[in-house]
């Protein structure tokens, strides 16, 4: 059967190609094939804003913000010299194989430095660890006092019981909780939360 295709396209090439600048029946088919052809559909899938890759570049941008954050946040210049190191010696592992592994040391360090000097800074200074956790990533859970506890008790560590007011409702945040969302390998979405500080009414 292929030898009777070769020479089919052998006895047509005289007829077709007179005028085709030399060339073969076979490459004027593929020429013809190549244009025709219909494109393969390639699925590419859109990545979410405000959820986190974390690659090098993440930490590289992350790292000048703690510089940054050194500059303006002296009450807290152990925790943020402490944080900085942690984030270089990430760095400089050189190891981004595996982001949900990057991704909760991040997280820790910065639960552990960032958000746990909550009460080590001035309300002033807060504002600006509430602008780096955002930067970081970190977006804050919308909640307020009145909210029942139930909806909410996962972003809170221990909440506090106190008596009066309306049963299961929050009844005071002193530190409001954040969450981040990131891409792990297999770019499925990975939650993570800072979980925060309120009273409730038992």
């Amino acid at each position: 059967m292929a030898e009777n295709f070769i020479d089919v396209i052998h006895e047509l090439e005289p007829v077709y190609c007179q005028h085709c600048n030399q060339k073969t029946l076979a490459d004027l088919l593929y020429d013809l094939e190549k244009r025709y052809r219909k494109p393969e559909k390639i699925r590419v899938r859109s990545l979410e804003t405000g959820v986190i890759k974390p690659d090098r570049n993440y930490l590289v941008n992350l790292i000048n913000a703690v510089k940054r954050l050194i500059t303006t946040t002296k009450s807290i210049n152990y925790e943020l010299n402490a944080l900085l190191r942690k984030l270089e010696d990430i760095l400089r592992s050189d190891d981004f194989d595996d982001s949900e592994d990057i991704m909760n040391q991040v997280h820790r360090f910065i639960e552990k430095y960032i958000y746990g000097s909550d009460t080590k800074v001035s309300q002033d200074e807060w504002k600006h660890l509430d602008e780096f956790l955002k930067f970081a990533g970190y977006s804050p859970i919308n909640v307020s006092p009145g909210d029942k506890i139930d909806h909410f008790k996962s972003f809170f560590e221990r909440p506090i019981a106190a008596s009066g007011g309306e049963s299961q409702t929050i009844k005071h945040i002193q530190l409001k909780p954040y969450t981040l969302r990131f891409y792990d390998d297999d770019e499925k979405i990975i939650h993570l939360n800072l979980c925060g500080k309120c009273t409730y009414y038992r």
